[in-house]
């Protein structure tokens, strides 16, 4: 059995005028020397972490990362939110509290070709490696293998494999690409579903739930409507949302069939 494959780096590049290019010159403008080595205490962090990006929604890794910046939890806050609008770290992730920058990446590539492996990527941080609801799958960190879904390898010509052999074996490494890619896109519409509504409870369930869904795809944007025109009602809004049902109750209940004029009415 081979070693699991790397998804992190020992070095990467610091040029010698870094401090001279937008985004250290504007952190330093704010902060100072403590947004110098924020910045690049903060890409040893992702150089070291598998993946490539930080999930602080953990508040392990929030605190990590402030001792390990010498700053306090809200400063260090206040510099990321900072870096998302830079464009240093992506805006789309930032808002789900993950940093992950693009650029970062981009500039270690060389390591994994060295590698002979693809660099993770945002995709695998939005879709099955980061949801923790889809077990198993992985596009970039764990390939497929020929021999996990059954293809027979090239035997001698004293034994060859038969045609039949060989398109079943296609016909199942289809299917499971096939999969994996619908596995991926779920997770992305529902990532997009989970940062619009507004009570985030028993996640895993509100996944399953989401599964479920008949031709999501298709109806996603007329679900977010709803979502989007419920929380406005008073209902959702009163006592600080105390009544908003969980997302799983909402998505098994189909309530984004709910009438339009009975929400705005707030019955």
């Amino acid at each position: 059995m081979g070693r699991p494959s790397k998804k992190y780096v020992d070095y990467f590049p610091h040029d010698t005028d870094a401090s001279e290019r937008r985004t250290l010159f504007v952190i330093e403008s704010n902060y100072g020397n403590n947004g110098y080595a924020f910045w690049f205490k903060l890409l040893e962090v992702l150089g070291r972490k598998d993946g490539h990006f930080l999930d602080l929604n953990d508040d392990n890794e929030l605190i990590f990362l402030s001792a390990k910046t010498r700053l306090s939890t809200e400063e260090t806050k206040l510099i990321l939110d900072l870096l998302a609008k830079l464009g240093a770290i992506d805006r789309e992730l930032w808002a789900k509290r993950i940093v992950w920058s693009q650029n970062f990446v981009d500039r270690i590539t060389d390591v994994y070709r060295i590698r002979k492996k693809k660099p993770p990527s945002k995709l695998d941080i939005m879709g099955a490696d980061f949801d923790p609801f889809i077990n198993g799958v992985s596009t970039a960190e764990t390939p497929v293998s020929t021999e996990s879904i059954g293809f027979i390898p090239q035997k001698s010509a004293e034994t060859p494999v038969s045609t039949a052999e060989s398109t079943q074996s296609k016909l199942k490494e289809n299917r499971l690409k096939e999969n994996k890619e619908t596995l991926v896109q779920m997770a992305k519409l529902f990532a997009r579903f989970w940062v619009e509504y507004p009570k985030k409870r028993a996640k895993k369930a509100a996944f399953k739930a989401f599964q479920k869904i008949k031709d999501v795809d298709l109806i996603f944007e007329k679900i977010l409507s709803a979502v989007q025109l419920q929380s406005k009602t008073d209902d959702w809004t009163k006592e600080s949302g105390r009544y908003v049902p969980y997302p799983a109750t909402w998505l098994n209940n189909e309530r984004w069939k709910d009438e339009a004029e009975k929400i705005t009415m707030g019955w």
